[in-house]
């Protein structure tokens, strides 16, 4: 069993009433309004944050959703978004925003916690993580920030993401698949075309001195060169 907090965000139906107490029973809860959800989230580090879709708060919720999965220091905290139907357009703009995991109404509240359980136990929160180095290149998840021999290279969010696993897996070769689901997280079949254009964005960030560095492994995959990297 995983202890630690949860920031819930939904409205005062009495279904989401109802969830809440369930939740506040096994774990400690903490419920916040959408507009601060970020803040709420930089500030205690919870679990898990779950994002509830009401009837009449379905844009602010996502927006919710999208500036946590922008954030550089909140983009690691697991979201889970609950809809009120199993309505596909929904759980695609869920998983667009930037969602974990969705799950459709109804369902039992202990399958929400089993998730939730599962997600803490991959991410403990989010606990900074060391900065990552490979030949020319640095990079610190905490800030986003890239160094390519000492030069300071922008990067969006899903850039950093496939920079950070390719130097994670020292030489090894990530299939477009295993990017897709680190960038997205469970994201549908229709997103896996945009893993080759942000390789190719990052590629041409990172310039001649490390761009050429990512190897294209045609119809499988991709890899960072490891030679000379200390």
């Amino acid at each position: 069993m995983v202890n630690g907090e949860l920031i819930y965000c939904g409205d005062n139906s009495a279904e989401a009433l109802e969830l809440r107490r369930r939740l506040t029973g096994a774990l400690s809860l903490v419920a916040r309004a959408a507009r601060f959800v970020l803040a709420e989230t930089l500030r205690r580090r919870p679990l898990c944050v779950i994002l509830d879709v009401g009837s009449k708060d379905r844009e602010e919720i996502l927006a919710a959703c999208r500036g946590l999965k922008r954030h550089p220091r909140a983009r690691r905290t697991p979201v889970i978004l609950l809809c009120p139907c199993a309505e596909t357009k929904l759980l695609l703009e869920g998983f667009e925003a930037g969602a974990d995991h969705c799950l459709s109404r109804p369902f039992d509240p202990r399958v929400l916690l089993a998730h939730v359980h599962a997600m803490a136990r991959n991410y403990q929160g989010y606990a900074a993580q060391a900065k990552l180095s490979a030949g020319p290149l640095s990079a610190d998840p905490e800030t986003l920030r890239v160094r390519v021999a000492g030069r300071q290279v922008r990067l969006t969010p899903s850039e950093f993401s496939i920079l950070e696993l390719l130097i994670a897996r020292k030489g090894g070769l990530v299939s477009r698949s295993d990017i897709h689901e680190h960038i997205r997280k469970g994201a549908r079949q229709s997103f896996l075309h945009a893993v080759e254009t942000h390789v190719s964005n990052l590629r041409r960030k990172l310039g001649k001195e490390a761009g050429t560095r990512i190897e294209n492994h045609s119809g499988v995959g991709y890899r960072l060169r490891t030679d000379e990297i200390n």
